[in-house]
């Protein structure tokens, strides 16, 4: 059976953890955050492209940040493997939504 429940929770955590990732990565060099200086180091050395799934854009964190999340809380199952292709999407998506409102 699918924990639906454990799934919406874990949609909620998940975006709230990248949410609070991106703030603290954002920033200039003027007027830092705590994390600003790891967010210019991965875009110098990976470029800006590549640095948005790991600390530049908020939806697109979800990839990288949802997948080692998912994988963290959730047993490695071939059900729970087409779950991930679907919790992917959900979690950029309520990220979004969040990264939106907030």
């Amino acid at each position: 059976m699918i924990p639906v429940a454990k799934i919406a929770i874990m949609l909620l955590a998940n975006a709230l953890i990248i949410r609070g990732l991106w703030r603290a990565m954002s920033g200039s060099i003027e007027s830092p955050m705590l994390l600003t200086w790891l967010r210019l180091k991965v875009e110098f050395h990976l470029g800006t492209f590549w640095a948005k799934p790991l600390t530049s854009c908020p939806a697109c964190m979800a990839s990288f940040h949802g997948t080692w999340f998912y994988l963290l809380f959730m047993d490695w199952t071939p059900v729970n493997f087409v779950l991930l292709l679907l919790y992917i999407p959900a979690l950029s998506t309520v990220t979004e939504y969040i990264h939106e409102r907030i």
